[in-house]
């Protein structure tokens, strides 16, 4: 899943001998892709995919289809600062619980 605001990179590799990637070159005007709710940034091919060496091919744009769903299963994150108050919240209700209990013993 990816956050609201995370960047994320794609390599796309085919398993299959012969395949052959649909694709139209860029142009710069043509590389970004934006509806509102997603962004995708096109820019190269590489042959062989993943691998040290080969031929790089740009700039290059992905024909293809991108089916994403936006809805209630996203997962909540805190930020760095989010997860210091929370430390510190819990610290503070943990030494609250030991005070409370050597004032009653």
């Amino acid at each position: 899943m990816i956050q609201p605001g995370e960047t994320t990179g794609i390599a796309m590799v085919f398993d299959t001998d012969g395949a052959k990637w649909e694709y139209t070159n860029g142009t710069g005007d043509n590389q970004i892709y934006n509806n509102g709710q997603l962004e995708i940034r096109t820019g190269s091919v590489k042959d062989p995919a993943l691998q040290a060496g080969g031929s790089l091919f740009t700039p290059r744009v992905w024909n293809g289809t991108v089916y994403y769903s936006i809805g209630p299963h996203l997962i909540p994150t805190l930020s760095e600062w989010g997860l210091i108050a929370m430390a510190g919240i819990l610290g503070i209700a943990g030494f609250m619980v030991i005070r409370r209990r050597k004032a009653t013993a």
